[in-house]
């Protein structure tokens, strides 16, 4: 049996607990980059390859199964070989003898070399957050390339009435005056919302809420979006554009809310 194993790929580790004295075939000690150790040596060899990052879980699941919490070991951990090379392997055990009292015995387990799926798993999860990123990208522009033309809309609409109209009234001048500055307030949000996504994709993008006047949030967008609003032919299930105008001015008194400062 040993001699079969010896001449397999998957190293097998045959651990005597009472006396803390394994065997370990030569795929076991190949793996670890000890093909010239000795056969038969202390398991506390094994785990001084163990890798730093992962010891403590790997004790702390291999102690859950020798008190029999666990019908088998097994685990994907990094193992450091002799080299100082590291490689990921697939570590399998079990308690194949028990005292009455159920104390164990005797461990027998395997240990096999997934370095190359690890790192082709990692590759395919790197294709995948690009192709996800790639995708928002797309959508973030499709949806900038209709938001930029509203706020557009608004400051070429109101500048053109201005232009038109050179009997215009101080308070309509000023009002329209108002809805080009909001108009150009959220062209320059867009504009951030650009570096967002820039900062995004480095991981620095930070939140910082905000009060933010209810009322006076609905009358900026109203304002902006009034004309694409009046069109509207009362769809099942929609507010005519009469009923979002006195929405908005029904609200009386201040409401605040939470929102980002972009």
């Amino acid at each position: 049996m040993r001699f079969a194993l010896d001449g397999s790929e998957l190293g097998v580790c045959d651990w005597d607990l009472a006396s803390g004295v394994a065997y370990f075939s030569e795929g076991w000690k190949a793996l670890s980059g000890q093909a010239d150790a000795a056969t038969v040596g202390r398991i506390d060899n094994f785990w001084d390859h163990v890798d730093t990052q992962d010891r403590a879980q790997v004790r702390a699941q291999v102690i859950e199964h020798l008190k029999g919490h666990s019908a088998v070991f097994e685990m994907e951990h990094r193992l450091r070989r002799t080299d100082h090379s590291l490689i990921w392997v697939r570590n399998r055990g079990k308690v194949v003898q028990r005292d009455p009292s159920g104390l164990a015995l005797r461990w027998v387990g395997t240990l096999a070399d997934i370095t190359t799926q690890r790192e082709s798993e990692a590759l395919e999860e790197e294709r995948r957050s690009l192709a996800l990123v790639s995708k928002s990208k797309s959508e973030f522009l499709s949806r900038m390339s209709h938001e930029m033309r509203t706020p557009l809309n608004a400051v070429i609409g109101f500048a053109d009435l201005l232009r038109q109209e050179p009997g215009i009234q101080r308070q309509q001048l000023r009002e329209y005056a108002g809805h080009i500055f909001h108009a150009g307030q959220h062209l320059l949000d867009l504009t951030n919302d650009v570096l967002d996504l820039q900062q995004t994709e480095s991981g620095h993008l930070s939140l910082e809420l905000q009060s933010v006047p209810l009322r006076e949030a609905l009358s900026h967008g109203w304002a902006m979006h009034e004309g694409a609003i009046s069109t509207r032919l009362g769809l099942p299930g929609y507010p005519s554009a009469a009923e979002e105008v006195q929405i908005a001015r029904d609200i009386g008194y201040p409401v605040m809310i939470k929102a980002s400062a972009g």
